[in-house]
Order: structure tokens, then sequence, then C-alpha cells
């Protein structure tokens, strides 16, 4: 069957393409919002700059009027023209300064080609005895002129007159709105070169549609329309997809229902293969998780072990390289480990009732023994009230152990750390504090600690995902976490004995303030044993 005349005419006719209508009007929209916040930031930059210049100049007239006043009393010309000069060399925008007595005769004055006689009249000072300001053509340049009166109590002494270059704010607005402009043209040709990519993206998919349209004339029923790519359909589901589907309907209409069959079995495959995938995802995550803290407590045990049997064999031995191969292949695992805990972060939390204070000893007595190989002390001193919170226990305690190692790996040679807790009702929170005595954290790092996959570890030494993962239990909480570096030690000695090891360093302290969902504190457990020690 061939093309219909008026399809191909229509077909062939030369218009405006709707990729171009679309790039031109998203640049246009960008151009217009450029220049209208260009518009605005320069309304706004004149206003507020402009501001700052009178109040600057209200300054140096007041503050010259309040210094010329003792000369002018004493009729002292040559110290009130030493006052002139020095306002003068102030700044750059300074134009002039002068000093005119309650007759109006100018006393002192910075013009140095004789003093323009115009400029008495340019400025008149009410009666009121308040600061005026004016913008005066000078017949060079606009310059505010300032005129303050030098007065003794209601009696008026004389009248000081300085005056600041307009151009000064001129130049400081024009050095913020180049960039700006510069900025402005940039995002420009971005925006016409994404536009042009993203109408291209769209235009193809509605070509796509008016071939399969000319085909469907043409006789071709066989021929499906193609506009939405199979692999990603709720990317696409709009109203060119709907379109597409109108014609596939028609199409399906002049076919068998078998057509319409096909593409129902196509569709409920595609949803098992999702539906499929989805749950493979959460039963990763499962048992990652799973997985991680069932093997996380024996990896640890098999690090301590063998990093106590290199102590006991000898130096250069088979054994102790064979147990040093262990200790490093069982820092990987370690590392897997955690990265498995990262990843399965965020399944639901299994939150209940808990005691705060618990919960760190028992991270601290799975840590103590490894901590203390590498010569690091772990000292307590948690608030006697044994705060409960509503909380979950693996997961704060997850907290716990990435921030004792991290203090661990802050203190090479060894060291310190404090974890203090205190109850604090007229806040409703608990907190917890972790003071190391390392070599602290540069202010350049502080802020950027929480953030994922950074770290201040060498390669290979650290994932970035500890602060990461316990910044998000933390929230999880409703609670807070906090670093700061370098730390006071003066807590050290408030009621506890001071670290017995390690030389000490500026330190970093992590706060962390969870929320209280009950008003008294009880114990945790009666007759619970201290497992800190």
């Amino acid at each position: 069957m061939k093309r219909p005349a008026w399809l191909a005419a229509r077909v062939k006719g030369r218009r405006v393409a709707f990729a171009t209508k679309l790039g031109l009007g998203i640049s246009a929209i960008v151009l217009l919002v450029s220049v209208a916040m260009t518009v605005t930031f320069y309304a706004i930059a004149s206003r507020s700059l402009t501001s700052e210049s009178k109040k600057w100049g209200r300054t140096l007239c007041e503050n010259l009027a309040l210094r010329v006043r003792d000369p002018l009393l004493a009729e002292d010309l040559l110290r009130i023209q030493n006052h002139v000069d020095d306002l003068k060399s102030a700044g750059a925008d300074v134009v002039y300064a002068f000093v005119m007595d309650e007759d109006g005769r100018v006393l002192a004055h910075t013009f140095k080609k004789g003093f323009p006689t115009d400029l008495l009249a340019a400025n008149p000072l009410g009666a009121e005895n308040s600061l005026s300001i004016r913008l005066i053509n000078t017949g060079t340049a606009l310059v505010y002129d300032f005129a303050a009166p030098v007065a003794v109590g209601d009696s008026r002494l004389g009248v000081v007159r300085v005056g600041l270059a307009k151009s000064g704010v001129e130049d400081v607005i024009r050095a913020f709105i180049e960039p700006m402009i510069n900025v402005a043209l940039i995002t420009m040709v971005l925006a016409v070169v994404a536009a042009t990519l993203y109408a291209r993206r769209v235009t193809r998919r509605i070509n796509r549609l008016r071939e399969h349209a000319a085909q469907v004339v043409a006789g071709r029923l066989e021929v499906p329309s193609e506009v939405t790519p199979p692999r990603s359909p709720a990317l696409f589901a709009d109203e060119i997809e709907q379109l597409s589907e109108t014609f596939d309907v028609m199409t399906r209409n002049l076919r068998l229902h078998l057509d319409g069959l096909h593409a129902a079995e196509r569709e409920l495959i595609l949803q098992r293969d999702q539906l499929i995938q989805a749950q493979k995802m959460e039963a990763v995550g499962k048992l990652a998780g799973g997985v991680a803290h069932e093997i996380n407590t024996p990896l640890g045990i098999i690090l301590g072990y063998s990093q106590l049997l290199q102590e006991d064999a000898p130096e250069d031995s088979t054994q102790r390289a064979d147990l040093a191969i262990i200790e490093r292949q069982a820092k990987v695992c370690r590392k897997i480990v955690a990265d498995l805990l990262g990843f399965s972060r965020q399944v639901a939390s299994a939150k209940m009732e808990m005691c705060f204070n618990n919960s760190i000893l028992e991270a601290v007595t799975l840590v103590r023994h490894t901590l203390g190989l590498d010569h690091v002390e772990i000292l307590t001193r948690l608030d006697d009230h044994h705060p409960i919170i509503y909380g979950d226990p693996e997961k704060l305690k997850q907290v716990w152990i990435n921030l004792l190692n991290n203090g661990r790996d802050a203190m090479p040679s060894g060291g310190a750390i404090l974890i203090t807790s205190r109850l604090e009702r007229d806040r409703g929170v608990v907190s917890a504090v972790f003071s190391d005595t390392g070599a602290g954290v540069s202010p350049e790092n502080l802020s950027r600690l929480f953030e994922p996959f950074f770290s201040t570890k060498s390669v290979g030494e650290g994932t970035g995902l500890g602060l990461a993962v316990s910044f998000g239990i933390v929230s999880d909480h409703g609670g807070t976490i906090a670093a700061k570096s370098p730390c006071a030690h003066e807590q050290w000695s408030r009621g506890h004995a001071g670290p017995t090891t390690g030389a000490g360093g500026p330190g970093t302290r992590f706060v962390i303030e969870l929320p209280l969902d009950h008003s008294d504190s009880v114990d945790c457990e009666p007759g619970r044993p201290n497992l800190a020690g």
C-alpha cells in the first residue's frame, strides 16, 4: 500500500523541528532566569553596599566632629587641619573633608587647588543638629556628602563635611556582578547543550511514533511502535507512551486478540523478574547483616589469639610468619564484615527498652582485649543512674565499637580512651562522650568526618563507612553525634585516674546524645556486674 499523498506532503514539508523548539524554549527560560537573578542580585548588592558606604561615611563624619570639637573651642586651627588630613588618608574613597565654624567660614580643608565655594550650599545643615546625607555632582564625579554638626550641648560650634566617592561602591558592585555574568553565560551555554541533548532524546521517541503511524497507515500492522524501551518502562510512562499505547490498541483491534495476550505475557514476565530481583536484594541484605553479626565475634577472637600467639613465637620463626598471615587475613575479613554491616544498615531497627550504660559496657568487653594488644587503655566513667532508653542494642553497640576502633587507629603508639555517660533529665537526653589521646583531626577534615567513604586513614586501611553508618544509626534513634578536635584533657583528672599508656596528643572527642523515653532511670539489671571493670 502506497503512502497517501497528504501524508507524504506533510512529511516532506520543511518545518521547524520540535527538538529545535524545545531546545530554544529551555534556553530562553534559563536565559530569563539568569537575567532575573543577575538583576535581583545587582539591586540587592547595590542597596547593601550603598547602605554600608553611608554607614561608613556617617561614622567618619561623626568621629571627625567629635575630634575637632575641642580644637574648635580652643581655635587651634593646626590641630583641626591635622584631623582633617588624617581623615583624608583613611581611604581612597574619601574625596574631601573640611570644617566650618558657626558663621560658615572654612577653617580647614583637604583641597589642594583651592576650596570650591559651591560646596558650601550643596548640603546645608538644618537647625535640628542632625546629620545630613546628599548625593551631589562635583562636576567630575558623584559624591555622597555628609554634614554633621560640631556641638556642645544644644550649641552648635560649627559643621564638619565629608565626601565619599560613589564610584568606590560601583567598583565593588562591578567586581561582584562580572563573575556572576560570566557564570550565567557559562550556565547558558551548558543549558543549551543539555537542552539540545534532551530534546533529541524526546523527539527520537516522537519520530519513532510517527514512523509507526506511517507504517500502520501503509498496512504493516505487525510492526510494533518501539517507542518505549522495554528495559525501563517506568522512566518513559508519560503522554508519549500513552499515545504509543493508543496506536498499539488500534493495531491490536485490527489484528487478533492474540497480540494482546502476548503483550500481557511480556509485561507479567517483566514484573516477575523485577519482583524476583527485589526479593534477591532483600535476601542478600538480610544474609549480609546476619552473617556479619554471626562471624564478627569469632573473627575478633581469631584475631586476638593470633596476636597473642605471635608474642610467644620466636622473632624469625616460620610459626610467627604464619601467625602474621592469619592476623593479616583476619583483618581483611574484619573489613569485609564491616562492609557487610554497612550494606545491611537499611534493615529496620529492632528497638526495645534497653540500658544505655550496659550497651556501652558490652561493646567495651568485646574490644578491650584487642585494643589492649595495641597498648590502648579503655577507661569508663558512666552515670550512676543507669538510664533506660528505647533503641536497638545491636546497632548502638556497632556505633560504640566503631568509635573505639577509630580511637585505636588514631593512636598507633598506644594511648587511652575515656568513655563517660551523663543523664540530663531537664533536657530529656542521655549523652555518651568518647575521648582519646590520639593525633586529632585537622579543621578542614572535621566537618567531613561523617560523609560516606571519607577517611583520613591511608589507602587500604579504612572504607570510610564507619562514622557514616554510626551517624545514620544515631539519627535513626532521634539523636545527634558531633566531633571536636583538639579537645581539652581536663576530664582525665576529674574523679578518675589518668591514662597509663601512650604519650598523649590533642585528641578527638565524639559526643552522642540520644532522647530519653523514660523520665525515671532505674538499674539496668539488678545485680549485674560492671562489664568494664
